[in-house]
């Protein structure tokens, strides 16, 4: 049985693998590596803690001695180390699905793993944004790498990481009495060897090191992992209750608003789940009140999963405004107007915003053609597949509303009470789009010109819409320009 040193020895030699998806994300990136920035490479790079620690122990390598400083954010050890080395040691990489391919329940247990730790790195970096922190990144790597030896572990001795699984499991011991019983040591001690010798950042390790919880950083650090942990074995117990209250007085709000915000959260940071494979935690979140269930022993065959019963259609959700919501998704905006977020990523915090924010059950944001004649649908939100939001769009060169809101940066909010004065200007085509609805509309400029309009309603809600919801939305709108605007500066 090998000591603490001489896994932490062994494990120096080794070149840790990375996920397929990002194996091919870096691959799709290689074709046009000139064009390559550096933000664009920490994105992919932040999906997977194992190269999130493959970078940061690069980066962090003995260097001369004008790079004295530690390097604790995934973008500026890329623009250290440099974009084209980088891509010369990624394709040395190995993917962990071949490493693994063998061993199923290995791998499905890694990919959990990975799953949980870029959850918890999603709570932590949104609530460090809505703390105002100026450096939420350190947060994220900081939550990613909570556990990065019980990571690292499962790659490369996947064997003994399932037996360590089985005797918590089955003889309801505590993680470090199981590990100790497999590896002669818990394998937090293995972490505190890796990270010296890996020169993991000291900020980094202060933030996660269980001492330092009444550190605010530190805290919401240690209670998103907390949070993750509790929520693995499922979302109604004690032990959560406990995390909601801890959140909720690090953000000034009250524990039922912070286990609404996790729950939001949690749901935003599944929409990448393919990238893990494994079902993400907010896939419990429906589930009723009661016990966990006992996981199959390995030999037991999967059961297919559940379906909803031939023609049956779920209930749609009724939307409630979330003043957390729209508060982070402002904040969200805000900290990343310095065009560090791609369009995709800037038009997902504006959507979600307008549509769990402010409640409002249908949002399309639809943008000019590059030759100016019509605006199209780009993004699309609430709108069931058969609606004409989903092919939303208009001619530069009708006279409808829409059209004639493209003069100038302003916005309406289309009712029964102006309806019969807008006359012709909400047409057949309009009234065919919207389906009769009440809704927002504001168009967006960009350097004084046009370059997109959002439509919003409350489509499937009792409530009818508000000038409270109106001027919110107009708020995040005038935002998304402010966004598109340092987009189009860096572009």
């Amino acid at each position: 049985m090998r000591s603490v040193k001489e896994w932490a020895a062994y494990l120096d030699t080794v070149d840790l693998p990375v996920l397929r998806r990002t194996a091919e994300a870096l691959g799709r990136l290689a074709k046009t590596a000139d064009k390559v920035t550096s933000a664009d490479l920490a994105q992919v790079i932040l999906h997977d803690p194992m190269l999130t620690l493959g970078v940061l122990r690069l980066a962090n390598r003995p260097r001369s001695a004008r790079f004295e400083n530690e390097i604790t954010m995934v973008e500026h050890a890329v623009v250290v180390i440099g974009v084209t080395p980088l891509f010369q040691q990624f394709s040395r990489l190995s993917v962990l699905e071949d490493l693994l391919q063998t061993k199923e329940r290995a791998l499905e247990d890694i990919h959990c793993a990975l799953s949980q730790a870029f959850h918890a790195a999603y709570l932590a970096r949104d609530w460090a944004i809505l703390r105002m922190d100026m450096q939420a990144e350190e947060l994220y790597v900081a939550a990613l790498l909570h556990d990065f030896a019980h990571l690292v572990m499962g790659c490369v001795a996947p064997g003994d990481m399932r037996k360590v699984q089985r005797l918590r499991r089955k003889e309801r011991l505590s993680a470090e009495e199981a590990e100790t019983r497999v590896f002669g040591f818990p394998l937090c001690q293995l972490q505190e060897e890796l990270a010296l010798a890996w020169r993991i950042p000291e900020l980094t390790l202060s933030l996660m090191d269980p001492r330092n919880v009444e550190r605010p950083r530190s805290r919401l650090v240690l209670v998103a992992a907390e949070v993750v942990r509790h929520a693995a074995r499922g979302w109604y117990n004690q032990a959560l209750e406990q995390d909601y209250a801890s959140l909720a007085e690090m953000l000034r709000i009250t524990p039922d608003e912070a286990a609404a915000l996790v729950h939001v959260d949690c749901a935003v940071a599944a929409r990448g789940w393919k990238r893990y494979g494994v079902p993400p935690l907010a896939a419990w979140l429906p589930m009723l009140p009661g016990e966990w269930p006992e996981e199959p022993e390995e030999e037991e065959k999967p059961h297919s999963s559940a379906r909803p019963a031939s023609g049956e259609t779920p209930p749609r959700p009724h939307l409630v405004a979330r003043p957390e919501t729209l508060k982070r998704s402002m904040a969200d905006i805000a900290a990343h107007c310095n065009g560090t977020l791609n369009l995709h990523d800037m038009m997902s915090l504006v959507m979600r915003g307008m549509h769990e924010g402010i409640g409002l059950d249908r949002v399309v944001f639809a943008l000019m053609l590059p030759d100016r004649s019509a605006v199209k649908v780009k993004y699309v939100i609430g709108a069931e597949p058969s609606s004409p939001l989903r092919q939303f769009g208009f001619s530069m060169q009708t006279a409808n509303l829409f059209a004639r809101l493209m003069s100038q940066v302003q916005g309406i909010w289309v009712n029964d009470g102006n309806r019969a004065q807008l006359g012709t200007f909400v047409d057949e085509e309009i009234h065919a789009m919207t389906e009769g609805q009440d809704f927002f509309a504001m168009s967006i400029y960009v350097r004084n010109k046009p370059v997109g309009l959002f439509y919003a309603d409350k489509k499937d809600s009792d409530e009818s819409l508000s000038e409270k919801a109106y001027q919110e939305f107009k708020s995040l709108a005038l935002q998304a320009a402010q966004g598109l605007g340092h987009l189009a500066r860096k572009a």
